[in-house]
C-alpha cells in the first residue's frame, strides 16, 4: 500500500503545469559579459538574466555605422525600461571582428545590458535563430523564445525602431495589466 504522502506528491507532479524552460538563460548561461567602469569583465549576477520573462536580443557591431546610430537608443531604453520592469533584459551579441572591438563599443555606447562573450557569440542554440542577414538586428522574444518583434517581417528588413516601439507598447501594457488598469 502506497503512503499518502507519496500519493499526494504523485497528484501533485500530474496536476501542477510544468514550469516554462527558459529558452533564453538556457542559451547564454555561463556566457555573458558587462560593462564593470571603463572595462568589460565576466557578468557575477545573472539573477536578472536568469529571471527575465521578456528579451531584446540584439545583433549589432561597432564597424556598423546604422548600428552606431540606433545603439544609443536601445542604451536609452533599456536605461528607462530595466528600472520599470525587472523582468525584461537586453543581451548583445557581437558582430564585431574582434574583441577588443567589442569592448570598445559596449563602453563607447554605455551599454548597461549583458553581452554574449565575444568567444562565445556562436552555437548559442535558440539564439541562432534570431540571426539574419543584416545588423542592426533586434528581436524582441518572451523567455520561451516566442518572437514578439523582430527587424525582420517575412524576410523584410524593417529595422530596430519599429522594434523598439512595439516592446515599449508590449512592456507598458504588461504593466498596466499587473498594476490591474
Amino acid at each position: 500500500m502506497k503512503t499518502p504522502a507519496l500519493i499526494l506528491a504523485l497528484l501533485v507532479t500530474v496536476l501542477l503545469p510544468a514550469q516554462a524552460e527558459n529558452v533564453i538563460y538556457e542559451a547564454v548561461k555561463g556566457k555573458l559579459v558587462a560593462v564593470d567602469g571603463r572595462m568589460v569583465a565576466p557578468l557575477e549576477n545573472t539573477s536578472r538574466v536568469e529571471n527575465a520573462k521578456f528579451y531584446a536580443i540584439y545583433f549589432s557591431a561597432h564597424w556598423c555605422p546604422p548600428c552606431r546610430k540606433f545603439t544609443p537608443k536601445l542604451a536609452k531604453f533599456y536605461k528607462k525600461y530595466s528600472q520599470r520592469y525587472g523582468d525584461f533584459d537586453v543581451i548583445f551579441v557581437s558582430s564585431d571582428k574582434s574583441a577588443e572591438a567589442m569592448d570598445e563599443y559596449m563602453i563607447d555606447e554605455k551599454m548597461l545590458f549583458p553581452a554574449v562573450k565575444f568567444e562565445d557569440r556562436k552555437n548559442l542554440g535558440k539564439i541562432d535563430s534570431y540571426r539574419a542577414k543584416g545588423i542592426p538586428n533586434l528581436v524582441f522574444v518572451d523567455s520561451e523564445g516566442k518572437v514578439l518583434s523582430a527587424s525582420y517581417k517575412d524576410g523584410k528588413y524593417i529595422g530596430p525602431y519599429e522594434v523598439l516601439d512595439e516592446m515599449e507598447d508590449i512592456l507598458k501594457e504588461k504593466g498596466q495589466k499587473l498594476a490591474g488598469n
